[in-house]
């Protein structure tokens, strides 16, 4: 059994956002299931398309990006990207720490509860550190003392992050 078969190589879209969730959902499963040698070499030029433009990207697909490339052994560049996120955050000591692009949208990648989630986990795994891993956790816990929530997913992903670590 290999999750690789359903990958069509005349069909990849390099810039489509779905080889980059691919990617992360590839990366839990590297070990059980190895990857061939026909898809490693399309994921290394999928992975030079991503690193290429990078800082085009949404903060969710930058965490998603950095989380995956740090599993698939490109720590300097995750670490890269942590340097962006961290320069481009804001802090204080009332809402911890966070983003200002972090809101809602119309689409399912536009939840800030799920992206402040995504970036707790990302720090937790690649940096370890417990000073940043709880500022992103005050805003989320602020986030819901103020508004709410607003779906199961976000509800889900919001508790897992503020359980993972500290």
């Amino acid at each position: 059994f290999t999750f690789d078969f359903d990958l069509d190589v005349d069909t990849i879209n390099y810039y489509n956002y779905s080889n980059l969730h691919y990617l992360y959902t590839r990366s839990f499963y590297k070990k059980k299931y190895p990857i061939s040698k026909k898809i490693d070499s399309i994921l290394n030029v999928q992975k030079v398309e991503f690193k290429k433009d990078w800082l085009t990207y949404n903060l969710y697909s930058k965490t998603l990006l950095a989380l995956t490339m740090n599993r698939f052994g490109d720590k300097a560049f995750a670490k890269k990207i942590l340097t962006n996120l961290k320069e481009t955050a804001a802090r204080n000591e009332d809402n911890g720490m966070y983003w200002i692009e972090n809101t809602n949208g119309y689409y399912w990648y536009q939840s800030s509860i799920e992206t402040q989630a995504m970036l707790i986990e990302t720090f937790a795994e690649i940096e370890n550190d417990n000073k940043i891993v709880e500022e992103l956790k005050v805003w989320l816990i602020k986030n819901k003392q103020i508004n709410k929530w607003s779906t199961t997913k976000a509800t889900t992903e919001a508790v897992y992050a503020l359980l993972l670590k500290g």
